[in-house]
């Protein structure tokens, strides 16, 4: 299949075999006609993975602490992929379905663009994997932005709201039919005061991203249904995903970016040009900051 260096979906900086990458899933936002912003040509539908690059445009060397991620994203697609025929690291064309679905045959479908969901009722959907540079990653979430009400967000601000938010759905459990998961069936949060909580409601969100939005608070009715310690520790893993995807949307809606796939790189970057576009960047950045003083005074 040969080998390649990929590119980070973030910063577009090369990513070398054995870099340390965040693995996500995206999907066409085909209803993008609905929607404005960071999701609305594509969208995350996956929790962030940690892994490495295995310079083939997929991972490898994934610890077990990641096992929750990667099954609950392949647990979504075994219910919910479109059957296809894709080509596998040695060459082989195989039929994917979900029934027999493996995370290596989800990993080649991504890599080669075969991977389909239905979404909205508008008909299927492409998914596509990228790869993040795990250093820009921890960066950028070290970041503090205002959102478009200019509150102040961040991921330690987010992270704050873990214990009240699992105490609040083992409260709501308590009056909760069964059939009818409370999380699931109303946005409780729309308006909370807390960022988390807010984070986790998504009324009116018409993204591919409200279907990760989904897993989240099925997991989180399950546990307020039954609170185990294994459940909490589950819950508690796929949140921290949740809000590092949610601080970096926040970048990205900042700085006007959208998610969309990125392609493969050459084999000797070329670093000159990466520096000398991000000074130039930064030099047009602080002239435009001293505009904005200027004016302000």
């Amino acid at each position: 299949m040969g080998n390649w260096n990929s590119t980070c979906a973030l910063s577009n900086l090369p990513i070398f075999r054995g870099d340390k990458v965040v693995f996500l899933v995206l999907a066409e936002n085909i209803a993008s006609y609905l929607s404005t912003g960071v999701t609305s040509l594509w969208a995350p539908i996956s929790f962030p993975m940690y892994a490495k690059y295995d310079e083939g445009g997929s991972i490898e060397q994934w610890s077990k602490t990641e096992t929750p991620v990667l099954e609950t994203t392949l647990g979504y697609f075994k219910e919910n992929l479109t059957p296809c025929t894709t080509r596998m690291n040695d060459g082989r064309d195989v039929e994917v379905t979900k029934e027999a679905l493996t995370f290596e045959q989800l990993l080649a479908s991504l890599r080669e663009g075969d991977a389909k969901i239905p979404l909205y009722g508008q008909g299927n959907a492409t998914c596509v994997s990228v790869l993040i540079r795990r250093d820009v990653w921890d960066s950028l979430l070290e970041m503090e932005i205002p959102d478009f009400l200019n509150r102040p967000q961040s991921l330690a601000r987010l992270k704050a709201g873990v214990p009240a938010l699992l105490e609040d759905v083992q409260t709501r459990a308590t009056n909760a039919n069964p059939k009818f998961p409370f999380l699931l069936m109303s946005d409780v949060y729309e308006g909370a005061s807390c960022p988390l909580q807010r984070s986790v409601s998504g009324r009116g969100n018409v993204s591919p991203q409200f279907q990760q939005l989904m897993t989240l608070r099925r997991a989180l009715t399950e546990y307020g249904l039954k609170p185990t310690a294994s459940k909490q520790k589950h819950v508690e893993l796929l949140l921290s995903r949740h809000i590092e995807l949610t601080t970096i949307g926040y970048v990205m809606d900042a700085t006007r970016r959208c998610w969309q796939p990125t392609s493969a790189v050459g084999f000797e970057p070329n670093f000159e040009v990466h520096r000398a576009f991000q000074a130039r960047i930064a030099k047009v950045t602080a002239e435009l900051e001293q505009k904005w003083d200027e004016d302000c005074l």
